[in-house]
This record gives structure tokens, C-alpha cells and sequence, in this order.
């Protein structure tokens, strides 16, 4: 919710060039944003998507070919890559998902609820992006566990 705690004058005088903020500029700014969120899920979805596909190949050539001494370890980690991939995937959709909608009849109260699409949108992103790291962090150890096993 914004909230104005204490308003003060400015130190200066506004110079003629300067202008201030307008509300259709700053709900320019809240649609910019949550369009660039919803840009980033989508292409964290395609990620995880060709890693998920990358460690379905890898799991089954390991599951497939039990004649090498692999590490029992190696499996565990796919398994957790996927499981994290999933997680990110799921995340992303949820973050571009459309909320329902409110009716809203201020132009404050329209910034307000916004700027609360913008934060959950954004939340929702963060935790998508961290899964997907914590996936690649575990593809990239499974592999070389795997790179090391099979010299």
C-alpha cells in the first residue's frame, strides 16, 4: 500500500525544464516492469525445459547402462535437477499467471494494486530464478561426478 508518511518542499525550485511525476508515468513504469517479469518467466521456462529434457537423456543413458560402476550419487542429483527444474517451471507459470480481476476506482488505488500485481509477479520470478540456478548448480556437479566416473 503507498503510503505518504510526511511531504516536505523541495530543497530547490522546480526549474522549468522539470517536471513531476505523473500517474499515468508512473502506471507506465509498474506495466513496463511486470512486462519484463513476465519476459524473464518465459524464458526460464524454455530452460528449463531443454535442461529438464537434457537430464531425462542423461538419467536414462545412466539407468539404461549399469554395466560402468557410475555413483549412486549421480542418479540422485538428476533426480534432484529435475525436481528443482519442475519447481522453477511451475514457479514461472504461476508468476505470469493473471490475477483476478478487481475493481478499482482511483487512480492512487489502481497504482496501489499494481504495484501488489508487480511484488507478488516479482516474488514469484526470484523464487523461479534461484530453483533454476540451484538446477544448473546440480546438472553441472552431476555431470562432472559423471565426467570423472566414466575416465
Amino acid at each position: 500500500m503507498i503510503s505518504i508518511i510526511e511531504i516536505r518542499p523541495a530543497k530547490e525550485p522546480l526549474t522549468e525544464t522539470e517536471e513531476f511525476v505523473t500517474v499515468k508515468e508512473i502506471i507506465d513504469l509498474l506495466e513496463n516492469n511486470r512486462s519484463r517479469v513476465r519476459t524473464l518467466a518465459n524464458l526460464i521456462i524454455t530452460v528449463c525445459g531443454l535442461l529438464l529434457s537434457t537430464s531425462f537423456i542423461v538419467l536414462f543413458f545412466i539407468l539404461k547402462d549399469s554395466s560402468h560402476l557410475i555413483p549412486s550419487i549421480v542418479p540422485i542429483l538428476l533426480f534432484s535437477v529435475i525436481v528443482s527444474l519442475l519447481i522453477s517451471m511451475i514457479s514461472g507459470l504461476i508468476s505470469v499467471y493473471a490475477p483476478s480481476p478487481t475493481v478499482v476506482s482511483t487512480k492512487i488505488g489502481l497504482i496501489d494494486k499494481l504495484l501488489g500485481i508487480y511484488r507478488i509477479e516479482q516474488r514469484r520470478a526470484t523464487i523461479s530464478v534461484t530453483f533454476l540456478l540451484i538446477g544448473i548448480v546440480l546438472f553441472f556437479v552431476s555431470l562432472v561426478i559423471l565426467g570423472l566416473t566414466l575416465l
